[in-house]
């Protein structure tokens, strides 16, 4: 009995992270390729080692969070011979993970195979023990690109958008006026589309990039101050104004934002739908060949009916 008890007490629920997930300001996350470091600023996690661009906090914050709950039990093995085969080896492992609080130590793991869904095979550094886990290394990428914040150059609550040959100004209503280039307003022309309009704003308040880009080719000197491909885009909302430069390269989308000093790649979806867009684009569809068309087509058949009515079909003679 009194080994038994020294047993269970020795195999005590022991937390992975040594101090509350809400301490840990830096995070260093290894696999065979390389690693990614992950740095707690003013409250936001940035990437250091990719121009302090943002880190997905959420994700990350979600991802320590899982690491804090987890806790190890009974060892799987506790042979050296194992690790290896469990991939928890200093030379050979899926993930090694290690958490900081300033500059102590908070977890320093390895993680391995999985045994089964989101589990994973786990050993401590420094010790030979194994355990089986509730964790999943998919949920903890050892790159930059991996953890970069995607939405970094979205702009939430447009007020006013100049586009290349229009300017959308949104009312105090929560509508949005169209003033063409030239000066003119909407009532010079065809009608604002107010759908169009909001699925424009809303794309940039919901943009998304997908990686940090190469630049690509520059183009021929024209003498211009901007290359003739390039698409420049301006933004304003209550907090200030933002200045977007889309481009086009070899089926490559490009955007870059004028207080960030990174290019960034973007999918032809979103490219399409900001920087594909012209004055034309945000104009009602005129229906008005349709009308004349049926109006046309109904007084043909008054004229066939009325023909009808006045000669009726006399009966076959029997």
């Amino acid at each position: 009995m009194l080994g038994r008890q020294q047993s269970d007490q020795i195999h005590q629920p022991t937390p992975l992270l040594a101090s509350p997930a809400v301490e840990v300001d830096r995070v260093v996350i290894s696999d065979s390729a390389g690693k990614t470091t992950l740095e707690k600023r003013g409250g936001n996690w940035i990437l250091p080692e990719m121009a302090d661009l943002p880190a997905d906090s959420p994700r990350l914050t979600a991802a320590i969070e899982s690491i804090a709950t987890a806790s190890t039990t009974w060892p799987v093995t506790s042979t050296t011979a194992s690790h290896e085969r469990f991939e928890v080896a200093r030379d050979k492992f899926q993930r090694r993970i290690r958490l900081y609080r300033g500059e102590n130590n908070a977890a320093d793991f390895y993680l391995g195979t999985s045994p089964g869904l989101r589990q994973v095979h786990l050993r401590r550094a420094g010790s030979d023990d194994v355990y089986k886990v509730e964790l999943s290394a998919a949920d903890l990428p050892a790159s930059d690109e991996d953890w970069l914040d995607k939405g970094l150059l979205a702009v939430a609550g447009p007020e006013q958008i100049r586009g290349v040959d229009y300017t959308l100004r949104k009312n105090d209503s929560g509508s949005w006026t169209l003033e063409q280039e030239s000066g003119a307003t909407a009532g010079d022309g065809p009608a604002l589309d107010q759908d169009k309009a909001r699925q424009l704003a809303s794309a940039i308040s919901q943009l998304r990039v997908q990686g940090v880009a190469a630049k690509p080719a520059s183009p021929p000197d024209t003498g211009e101050a901007e290359p003739a491909d390039q698409v420049a885009l301006v933004v304003d909302t209550a907090d200030g104004q933002k200045t977007f430069r889309f481009r086009a390269v070899d089926s490559t989308y490009y955007v870059q934002r004028d207080d960030i000093d990174t290019l960034f790649t973007l999918g032809q979806y979103d490219y399409d739908r900001i920087a594909g867009l012209r004055l034309a684009g945000l104009h009602m569809e005129t229906v008005t060949a349709d009308v004349d068309t049926a109006v046309t087509t109904k007084d043909n058949i008054d004229d066939e009916t009325d023909t009808a009515a006045a000669n009726p079909a006399e009966p076959a003679e029997g």
